[in-house]
C-alpha cells in the first residue's frame, strides 16, 4: 500500500518535468543530437513517462 501511495505522489511530481523535457527534446532536436548524452535523456524521458502512466492508472483505480 505504501508503494502505491509513493507511486501516485511520484507521478504527480514528475508530470511537469516530463512535459518540459519533452518540449525541450522536440524543439532543440538538432542541437541535442550533437550532445554526447542525448540517448540518456531519451531513456530518462521514457522511464518518467512510464512512471506517470502507471501512477495515473493507479489513481484511477
Amino acid at each position: 500500500m505504501k508503494y502505491f501511495k509513493f507511486l501516485k505522489k511520484l507521478s504527480n511530481i514528475l508530470f511537469i518535468p516530463l512535459l518540459v523535457l519533452l518540449v525541450c527534446l522536440l524543439i532543440f532536436n538538432d542541437t541535442l543530437n550533437s550532445f554526447k548524452y542525448v540517448q540518456l535523456l531519451r531513456y530518462l524521458l521514457v522511464s518518467m513517462g512510464i512512471i506517470v502512466i502507471i501512477g495515473a492508472l493507479i489513481s484511477n483505480k
